[in-house]
């Protein structure tokens, strides 16, 4: 199922969202990524490296397959790198800095190595992965085990 949001009002007219997850899928990609959350977080106000973004990225799913987004604007498919070794998908890329007639005063575009490594969920199959670049958003596609797949059992 994946994830679904689900709105509500309570008595008070305020609007408040309630999550609704798939628990197992939840629950592995968490305790998969657990230490990599608990480091991004540490790392954005102590030891984050220098010149080295790492993209946003969105995990979502189907009864069929795993499908993981990046955001990397700017980055052409020539200057991106995409690397598995076991459950891990690794993403590697650079955007150059362009040339302009102007001084910049101020920027928060990223420009330089950007880097992002995911776990990918158990039943992932590490055979059947493919990627497209589009609009600045790089999407992999990733199927699911065969066995993962949910059967329909006909009665006798």
């Amino acid at each position: 199922m994946g994830i679904a949001i689900d709105h509500y009002t309570t008595s008070n007219k305020m609007n408040k969202m309630r999550l609704k997850t798939n628990q197992a899928i939840f629950s592995d990609v968490l305790i998969n990524n657990f230490g990599q959350i608990v480091n991004d977080m540490l790392s954005e106000t102590t030891n984050k490296p220098q010149g080295i973004y790492r993209p946003p990225f969105q995990l979502s799913e189907n009864d069929e397959q795993y499908m993981l987004q990046l955001s990397l604007p700017g980055v052409t498919k020539q200057n991106i790198s995409i690397n598995q070794e076991e459950h891990i998908i690794k993403i590697e890329a650079h955007r150059a800095t362009t040339a302009s007639d102007y001084t910049v005063l101020h920027s928060e575009f990223n420009h330089g190595k950007y880097v992002r490594e995911v776990r990918l969920p158990k039943n992932a199959s590490l055979d059947a992965i493919s990627a497209k670049l589009q609009d600045g958003l790089l999407t992999l596609f990733v199927q699911k085990k065969e066995e993962s797949k949910p059967k329909s059992i006909s009665i006798t």
